[in-house]
């Protein structure tokens, strides 16, 4: 006779009690690890089959990226990074200047990607950017010295990271005050047809998820 409450599927494993009024009444033989599904006009088990397979894999959480050069305006004055047009997805939202809101408290994979250049200026600029969360600075700055009139030069960021729903992450660059007032993000275009513009900034959010299938014999 069924128990009340007696779950709808069962891994066979040892129940590790002497209680015969729990035992299952079981048509069959199930291999180690196999599912079973309740007959409930039966009153007993019956094996399933087939298996339940999990994978992980990597899914993307956010994919937003700028192609417009970001100049920030004077020596010590920080510029805060935009990343492209305002999206949500499930995980993330980006405003479109630049605040991107956590929507899903997760473990999140970021990949950053910037390019830093200038065009027509002398000296030596001291370019620096960094990430910061809800307002706060994050991790350590990323730092370069341009010292050349036309060069660009690409910088990442790369990090795995416990987020919350609700939190705030920006991004910043700055010329700072021993340096040349001169150099920002710069985006790439080429002249070749069929190839892609290059972004002066984009970020990549990837998350694990698990995947199951029923595996039928």
């Amino acid at each position: 006779m069924a128990e009340v409450g007696e779950p709808q599927r069962r891994l066979f494993t040892a129940i590790g009690t002497d209680d015969e009024s729990y035992s299952m009444q079981m048509v069959g033989a199930p291999a180690q690890g196999q599912l079973a599904v309740y007959n409930a006009t039966e009153e007993r088990w019956e094996p399933q089959s087939g298996s339940i397979n999990s994978t992980i894999v990597t899914e993307e959480a956010l994919r937003t990226q700028s192609f417009a050069d970001q100049d920030p305006v004077g020596l010590g004055a920080a510029l805060q990074i935009v990343f492209g047009g305002a999206q949500s997805t499930p995980y993330f939202s980006d405003d479109g200047a630049g605040n991107i809101t956590v929507l899903a408290t997760d473990e999140y994979h970021l990949d950053a990607k910037f390019t830093i250049g200038r065009s027509g200026a002398a000296g030596e600029s001291q370019i620096y950017l960094r990430a910061l969360l809800d307002g706060v600075q994050t991790g350590t700055s990323i730092h370069t010295i341009v010292d050349n009139s036309r060069i660009e030069i690409p910088l990442t960021f790369t990090t795995t990271v416990n987020l919350t729903a609700g939190q705030v992450l920006t991004f910043e660059i700055i010329r700072d005050t021993d340096g040349n007032d001169s150099g920002g993000l710069t985006a790439g275009i080429p002249d070749v047809v069929g190839w892609a513009d290059s972004p002066s900034a984009s970020l990549v959010f990837t998350r694990f998820a698990a995947q199951s299938a029923l595996v039928t014999a």
